[in-house]
């Protein structure tokens, strides 16, 4: 049986650099503006944090503009909980308006519990 090998930070570095400027062309958009980029990330897991920051930082070496969040879901669920039901029936402003500024979005990790709403 192998043994798994966790990556060193070169290699992370590497990744997230490949993933902004290759992968997913983050940067200088046709236009002449650059990109608005938005980074949720999986806030349980440390090592979604940390490549979710190189991630972030690739983006600002290209100029893009970044909006990076952290996710949980016991804290999604907390809002559900806590929120009025006439408030979640509702569009949240917050995700309109970055929905309508936003070129970019990506999700960095998994979810943290599948079954939060069950």
């Amino acid at each position: 049986m192998s043994k798994v090998t966790e990556l060193t930070l070169s290699e992370k570095r590497e990744i997230a650099e490949y993933l902004v400027r290759r992968s997913m062309r983050i940067g200088r958009k046709s236009s002449g503006e650059f990109d608005s980029v938005s980074i949720l990330y999986n806030g349980t897991d440390p090592s979604c944090r940390e490549f979710a920051l190189m991630v972030e930082e690739e983006c600002w070496k290209v100029g893009a503009y970044t909006l990076t969040r952290e996710y949980s879901s016991v804290r999604n669920r907390l809002k559900h909980q806590l929120m009025p039901e006439e408030s979640l029936k509702r569009m949240d402003p917050i995700s309109k308006a970055i929905a309508e500024t936003v070129d970019v979005r990506m999700f960095i990790g998994e979810e943290d519990d599948p079954a939060w709403s069950d």
